[in-house]
């Protein structure tokens, strides 16, 4: 047994003090860019450590984790369907059970999300395969099928994301987003890496 420790992310921004003014007020057409752009850093590397790990941490991520060889999409979103019904076979052939949820990058959740076949969404055809979502995640590179059974996979969390005051002045304030998690795999024959060409 091994004792994780929890790894601290925090991602700081600074708000427009007229934008809060402007809040307070009750408008509803706010821009805070700084804010949007810190809460993407902190997704992105929460995404990053689960599925890549964090060595400075000792935390392994699914990718490195997974028992299985990893599948290559390949070139074409239409042949996606298939990689992913390869995919559920291999686990359903080391005892893993569904429902399954596929983790895709950006780039590709926008391919499938534009490409049909046979008149059908290619993502309406994975989700029908999968049993249960098709997520689009940040930091993410390829996709990665995993079991949604519960318990292979824990994401322990020791405080949630929150948001802190570190200082003012009379146009800005500057916060921050701060949470603190570990991660573990429980059961590395839950999840394939589906490759990226």
């Amino acid at each position: 047994r091994r004792v994780l420790p929890l790894v601290e992310l925090r991602a700081d921004f600074v708000v427009s003090r007229d934008e809060l003014a402007d809040a307070e007020r009750g408008a509803l057409d706010l821009d805070f860019p700084e804010l949007d752009a810190a809460a993407a850093r902190i997704a992105v590397a929460e995404n990053s450590a689960v599925f890549y790990g964090y060595a400075a941490a000792q935390l392994t991520g699914i990718v490195d984790r997974s028992s299985h060889t990893p599948i290559p999409l390949g070139d074409e979103v239409r042949s996606y369907p298939a990689r992913v019904s390869e995919a559920i076979n291999r686990l359903l052939g080391t005892g893993i059970g569904g429902p399954f949820g596929l983790a895709v990058s950006p780039a590709a959740y926008t391919e499938i999300l534009e490409t049909s076949e046979s008149g059908d969404l290619v993502m309406d055809h994975i989700a029908k395969i999968l049993g249960g979502p098709v997520v689009r995640t940040s930091g993410l590179t390829g996709a990665v099928l995993v079991s949604l059974r519960g318990g292979d996979f824990v994401l322990d969390c020791g405080q949630d994301i929150a948001i802190g005051y570190l200082s003012h002045n009379e146009n800005e304030v500057r916060l921050y987003f701060e949470e603190s998690f570990s991660f573990r795999v429980n059961e590395p024959d839950a999840a394939i890496v589906l490759t990226a060409d």
